[in-house]
Order: structure tokens, then C-alpha cells, then sequence
């Protein structure tokens, strides 16, 4: 009889996310824009704050620092990074692109601007830049860990475990 039959009824809800693009795009796009970002603030002194001098040690290497740190990201995209999703909607790109790009000029602006007064001992600045090295250096081996976790091709998820790399062990 029919009414002895159970009936299990399922509703499926769809959203359209609207057209998408790829996440290695979507890297790509986030972290050279800063590059380009400081580097106007950088070379650009004299028609953006009206300076003729210098830039100082200090914003030379906050230069090379920052310039760096965007350039080793680009590179791990193209070169490490193993996306579990395809894709992004598009419209996200925009407003991660507005947050990297703003705030690269936000620092661009104050760090190489002619008024800007570094700290006063030599010493700091070995500290700060011995920090941002070994940071610089976790953070890549991480992203080689991380690369290791999954295999080309896949999407399989495994929990970390410490291993010979000291930063796995944090």
C-alpha cells in the first residue's frame, strides 16, 4: 500500500556565486600589487612628496625587505602552492586585492616618506632584520610542509606532524 511507504524528501538550494577565477590568479593578483604599490612610493619621492634627498639606510632596506617578502610569496604560488578548491568567485578578488593593495600603500607612504625618522641605534635594526629573516625562513618551510602534506593532483587532507624541520614542531 502506498501509505506504508516512507517518503524521504530532499531539498537542495543552489547559489549561483556568479563567474569565478582561479586561486593561483587570484594569489598572483593579491601579492604583486604591493610590490608595484611600494615601489611607487619608493622611486617616486620627488613628485609624490616633493623630496630631493636621499632615502635613507633604513627605508633601503624596508624597501628590499617588503619588495622581498611580496616577491618570495609570488614565487611559492607559482612554484608550491597546492589549491584543495579550484576556484573563487570574482568579486572576492576585488576586495582582497582593495586590503593588500591599501595597506601597501598605507606603509609605502609613512616608511618612505622624507619626514620619517628611523629608530636611533644600529643594533635594532640588526634585531628587526635578524627577526624578519628567520620569520621569513618559518614561514617558507611551513609552506614546504604544508605542499608536502598533499599530493599533486589530489585533494587529500592529512594532519601535520612534526618532522626533521624545526618549524613543524610550533
Amino acid at each position: 500500500r502506498v501509505c506504508d511507504l516512507r517518503v524521504c524528501m530532499c531539498v537542495y538550494n543552489f547559489k549561483d556565486l556568479g563567474p569565478q577565477i582561479g586561486w593561483s590568479t587570484v594569489f598572483l593578483a593579491e601579492y604583486i600589487g604591493p610590490i608595484f604599490t611600494y615601489l611607487i612610493f619608493y622611486l617616486a619621492r620627488g613628485p609624490i612628496y616633493g623630496a630631493t634627498d636621499p632615502t635613507t639606510t633604513i627605508q633601503n632596506i624596508a624597501c628590499a625587505m617588503y619588495v622581498g617578502h611580496y616577491i618570495k610569496r609570488v614565487l611559492e604560488t607559482i612554484f608550491i602552492h597546492r589549491f584543495s578548491k579550484a576556484t573563487m568567485p570574482i568579486g572576492n578578488l576585488f576586495k582582497n586585492c582593495s586590503y593588500y593593495w591599501g595597506f601597501s600603500a598605507f606603509i609605502s607612504y609613512f616608511v618612505n616618506h622624507p619626514l620619517y625618522t628611523p629608530a636611533g641605534c644600529n643594533t635594532c635594526l640588526y634585531i628587526g632584520l635578524g627577526t624578519y629573516l628567520f620569520g621569513e625562513l618559518g614561514n617558507f618551510s611551513c609552506h614546504i610542509a604544508f605542499k608536502n602534506m598533499r599530493p599533486a593532483g589530489t585533494k587529500t587532507r592529512v594532519i601535520p606532524m612534526p618532522n626533521s624541520n624545526p618549524f613543524t614542531l610550533l
